[in-house]
């Protein structure tokens, strides 16, 4: 106690196996723990202005923050042994958030985590990942050396520029949503991927040459345009009238009129390449008819 005026506390590297920080730390803005034995710790609430928390190379299985660190813009626990982690939704000033080389399985993050720019999770065992539509600060994303075989990306990751997700060995196929037009680097374990879809200007803009890459090592990749739009109308004599469906990937809903006033569902169409078609069985029974695709879900 008495060291209320302590800004920053350096214990890394010490071998330590326990720690106890008093209560009135409240102007500590930087703690490092790392490179300890720490298999558990429980910090004092009143860290309330910590900015700086580090906590790597310990041995920590389970860990539980205190929900009053509304300060606290950088996270390190790096190479511990963290099977799950669940974070507080009170850590909306978090920018960095370091869990590499951890077990996770899988992980979810909470929503109000606008202010995250940088997130490392590689070198652990996830096989699935959720991101919350709302990391709109988000440009870094490490997802490489784990377990996963599929990944969803929110569209809404807009500030995105960088994305890793090499080793995933049973990662076959990646589909780039539309909002990450501003995504400058994609590494993947290029002879695994066999599908690529990604928006039609990131394929002949900043990804390019790795568009070229997997073409020559006999990987597909299918492009889309940003926008929606019905193309390639065909009718046989007498027959089913049919059309395109080009834009991002989604389930898309496929309504039909015949004045422009009265519109009618005529199915549900799953856009999965960046372009299906579709066939109107019933187009035989009217002299025209007009079509619209609204999209259901990304």
């Amino acid at each position: 106690t008495g060291l209320i005026k302590l800004t920053q506390l350096n214990l890394g590297s010490l071998s330590l196996t326990n720690v106890n920080l008093p209560q009135d730390f409240t102007n500590l803005a930087a703690l490092d723990l790392s490179y300890n034995q720490l298999a558990s710790l429980n910090l004092p609430t009143g860290l309330t202005g910590l900015t700086n928390l580090d906590l790597s190379f310990n041995q920590l299985t389970t860990l539980s923050l205190p929900a009053s660190l509304p300060s606290l813009a950088n996270l390190y626990l790096g190479g511990n042994q963290l099977s799950t982690f669940n974070l507080s939704t009170s850590l909306t000033n978090l920018s960095y958030l370091d869990l590499s080389q951890n077990q996770l399985t899988n992980l979810t993050l909470p929503t109000e985590l606008t202010n995250l720019f940088q997130l490392d999770l590689s070198d652990n065992q996830l096989t699935s990942v959720s991101l919350p539509a709302d990391l709109k600060s988000l440009a870094w994303l490490n997802l490489s050396g784990n377990q996963l075989s599929n990944l969803t990306l929110p569209t809404e990751l807009t500030s995105l520029t960088y994305l890793n997700v090499m080793n995933n060995y049973l990662m076959s196929s990646l589909t780039v949503p539309p909002g990450l037009t501003n995504l400058t680097t994609l590494r993947l374990l290029s002879y695994r991927i066999r599908t690529l879809v990604l928006p039609e200007p990131l394929a002949v803009g900043s990804l390019a040459g790795t568009v070229a890459s997997l073409r020559g090592q006999g990987a597909s990749v299918y492009t889309y345009p940003l926008a929606v739009s019905l193309a390639s109308p065909q009718r046989a004599l007498d027959g089913p009238f049919g059309f395109t469906v080009t834009g991002p990937p989604a389930v898309y809903t496929i309504l039909s009129s015949t004045d422009l006033t009265t519109w009618n569902q005529l199915g549900k169409l799953t856009n999965t390449l960046g372009a299906t078609a579709f066939t109107d069985a019933e187009a035989t029974n009217s002299s025209q008819r007009f079509y619209r695709a609204h999209l259901v879900q990304p």
